[in-house]
């Protein structure tokens, strides 16, 4: 915006203040009749910045995030420090993959399941552990379980 720009909306302020009515036939005859009522109003409207968005979290799409998250209101609402550590714990690890260990009698086996997976789905494979009795079975179910879930 160049002075002469700045200087005819500060006209356009300054006579619509003192008087509204007759402001734009005074700046016309000033201007000339080039100036235009579209101008006119243009030049009276508030040219104010947009408000900036607050920036997303990019953590969002990680599966230890929710849980994070949930244990931060728990802090924020009981003060136990030991939410809040955990939660911290999680932060630390959330862009890494979860390694879940099966044991049955002296055989372990790992897996391994990319960060994005929610950590609900974890847990749920989790539990299977508890009701299989060998790895075979372990695999029955979790595939099963699997089937249907898309990460």
């Amino acid at each position: 915006m160049n002075i002469s720009n700045r200087s005819r909306i500060n006209k356009a302020r300054r006579f619509f203040k003192k008087a509204p009515i007759f402001a734009f036939q005074e700046l016309q005859a000033l201007l000339g009749d080039e100036y235009t009522f579209e101008q006119f109003l243009g030049d009276l409207k508030l040219k104010t910045k947009p408000k900036r968005k607050a920036k997303k979290s990019g953590l969002v799409r990680y599966g230890r995030y929710g849980r994070m998250m949930q244990l931060v209101s728990i802090w924020r609402s009981s003060g136990d420090i030991s939410f809040l550590i955990e939660a911290q714990q999680l932060r630390d690890r959330i862009s890494q993959p979860y390694r879940l260990q099966v044991r049955y009698g002296r055989e372990i086996k790992e897996y391994y399941y990319p960060p994005e997976v929610p950590i609900n789905h974890l847990e749920a494979i989790l539990e299977l552990t508890k009701v299989c009795s060998s790895h075979a079975q372990f695999e029955e179910m979790k595939l099963e379980k699997e089937k249907y879930r898309v990460f």
